[in-house]
């Protein structure tokens, strides 16, 4: 076997919710499998006045829970014996940063050769700026020094203008190279199987444009509400916590041109082509291509004003529903439908792709009245593909009936399905870029979600009730067009078909 680089990672923000779901637990799995070095170093950075045992304790607590149904290959104490826990203020002075930095030197002389050191800031995006700073000023990072790579949580930025801050500081520290823009949507097995449904099937990609398919439905509804979240809910909304990100990187992979390779390089650009593509919303169109709605109080649960940490007069839309339009020459004039919300009946995040009806020219006018075929991509909470199409009845009449084949990827592979945060953790480390936000495409989306405001302006919340399918003016947005929202079933489970 190969030898292996070696790896120092630190975690800044390591006693935060993320580090103990995610972060250590996609690390375990990582070094279980031996996909990073077995002398890897984890320096787990908070604030909190905590001896390393004390940490490592509550990571032992939280791993086990995380980790449950999932396989252990080894003990979990063997991994944490890499885990070293240091206090260390974010905006700590120089003094205490080149201290850390002499830790990381004496580190690399003991493995024997130069280290991949990844920094992950898993902190408020305050301090994002403030850390890459610290890093370079104590040359623990060096601009150009692909050797240290700085990963960063969303939200980049609260808005287009403090975004472009955040990149023009980052920037002016560090090369774009070292630069890891996280949306961890990207990381999911079935975002990245986008790529191989459409490229690796031509029965798929021929068809995979405005000629052929009438329209596409990307969903991503929670079932929660904000939870604890409430202050930080506050600032973001749903237009900044998950249409800017999650939603618009799942549109790039579905409609992005071929890219010339399946390399970093080429699969961004493709995916910032999208993006930028995206017919930016007038005053009228936003008004009438644009639905937001609040969660109100129904099914015995409080609405969003009720939530903690939340305004009584609320503005803060907690959904989104949008007619959007790529201007490409492959799908000029075809509409992409977006919607995501809290407090839907039910989780699930799915694209489904509604390919065009029969021509109305013998011998397809005959089935002018059939049910339109769907190609349904699941990404949660199962994983998987769903083919919905039209079959002959049995009998002697040329009737048809509903016929659907299912694939289910996580019932197949069952806890071998690596987790985002594994595949994103492991690119980082390898030096892959592939599925990592590129700057400009997260310049263009911040133009597209800013061109909404006029919609803004004039929604009346609360407007949907906790439970429902969202406000009535997101299915009227389609009816209009002479389409409707599909709800293509149950989630994939492996036994056998939905309805």
């Amino acid at each position: 076997m190969e030898r292996l680089q070696p790896l120092i990672i630190t975690i800044f923000g390591a006693t935060g919710d993320l580090t103990h779901r995610k972060l250590l637990p996609a690390l375990y799995m990582l070094y279980s499998q031996q996909l990073i070095p077995d002398n890897v170093r984890v320096y787990a950075i908070g604030r909190r006045d905590w001896s390393e045992g004390e940490y490592c304790d509550q990571a032992m607590q939280q791993l086990a829970g995380f980790l449950k149904d999932r396989p252990q290959p080894i003990d979990i104490e063997q991994f944490l014996a890499h885990v070293h826990y240091r206090k260390l203020p974010f905006d700590a002075d120089a003094a205490a940063y080149q201290a850390f930095g002499r830790q990381l030197d004496a580190d690399e002389k003991t493995l024997g050769q130069r280290a991949v050191r990844l920094f992950f800031l898993a902190t408020a995006p305050e301090y994002f700026d403030v850390i890459a700073r610290k890093l370079t000023q104590a040359h623990i990072m060096t601009k150009g020094d692909l050797h240290g790579r700085i990963l960063i949580e969303k939200p980049f930025g609260e808005s287009l203008e403090t975004a472009r801050q955040l990149n023009r500081a980052l920037t002016g520290l560090l090369s774009d190279e070292q630069i890891y823009r996280i949306d961890h949507y990207l990381g999911k097995e079935m975002i990245r199987n986008i790529l191989a449904v459409r490229f690796a099937n031509g029965v798929f990609e021929s068809l995979w444009d405005k000629e052929h398919i009438d329209n596409i439905q990307i969903t991503l509804d929670e079932q929660i509400g904000v939870g604890t979240r409430g202050g930080y809910y506050e600032q973001s909304g749903v237009l900044r916590d998950m249409l800017q990100n999650h939603l618009l990187q799942m549109l790039s992979l579905v409609m992005m041109e071929p890219p010339a390779t399946l390399g970093a390089q080429d699969v961004r650009q493709a995916k910032k082509d999208v993006v930028k593509a995206l017919r930016l919303y007038t005053q009228q169109s936003a008004r009438s291509d644009v639905v937001l709605g609040q969660y109100g109080p129904g099914n015995g649960m409080k609405g969003y004003r009720e939530e903690d940490r939340v305004q009584e007069d609320s503005r803060t839309p907690t959904y989104v529903a949008l007619r959007a339009q790529v201007d490409t020459p492959r799908w000029q004039g075809m509409p992409v439908y977006l919607r995501t919300g809290k407090r839907m009946p039910r989780s699930r995040a799915q694209v489904v792709v509604e390919f065009a009806r029969p021509k109305d020219v013998p011998p397809y006018a005959a089935f002018a009245d059939v049910p339109p075929s769907l190609l349904v991509i699941e990404v949660q909470p199962a994983d998987g593909l769903r083919v919905a199409f039209n079959a002959k009845k049995p009998g002697s009449a040329l009737a048809t009936q509903r016929a659907q084949l299912d694939y289910c990827h996580s019932c197949q592979y069952g806890g071998n399905v690596p987790e985002a945060y594994e595949t994103l953790l492991l690119d980082a480390y390898l030096g892959n870029g592939t599925l990592f936000a590129d700057w400009e495409e997260i310049e263009a989306s911040w133009a597209f979600v800013e061109s909404i405001q006029p919609a803004a302006d004039y929604a009346q919340y609360p407007n949907y009730a906790v439970g429902s399918e969202g406000p009535d003016a997101a299915a009227q947005l389609l009816a209009r067009d002479g389409r409707r929202w599909h709800h293509v079933g149950a989630p994939l489970n492996g036994e056998g078909r939905t309805p």
